[in-house]
């Protein structure tokens, strides 16, 4: 049987959860996010008819785009090979 967005509980989108965690347990929190993502999105453009389609392909380039920020913010914050974390590039 398959879920229609209005079977989805209403709640905010949790953020990743880092380490301990299987390739399995991974999928099933991304697809569960995504899931919640596009209940939220149909349920604030008034629950439309027909765009469940719509709904879960905007809620997985939101999440995408999400992780692709963090993703950046994390490398940013990475010290560069040869540079220990303690070095100070201004002098």
């Amino acid at each position: 049987m398959a879920t229609t967005p209005d079977q989805q509980p209403d709640k905010p989108n949790d953020p990743p959860t880092e380490g301990g965690e299987d390739e399995s347990s991974h999928k099933m929190t991304s697809k569960q996010s995504i899931a919640e993502l596009a209940y939220r999105l149909w349920n604030e453009r008034g629950r439309p008819h027909g765009s469940e389609e719509e709904d879960w392909l905007e809620a997985e380039r939101q999440l995408a785009a999400n992780a692709a920020e963090r993703w950046d913010a994390a490398a940013a914050q990475t010290p560069e090979k040869g540079q220990s974390a303690s070095s100070n590039p201004a002098g």
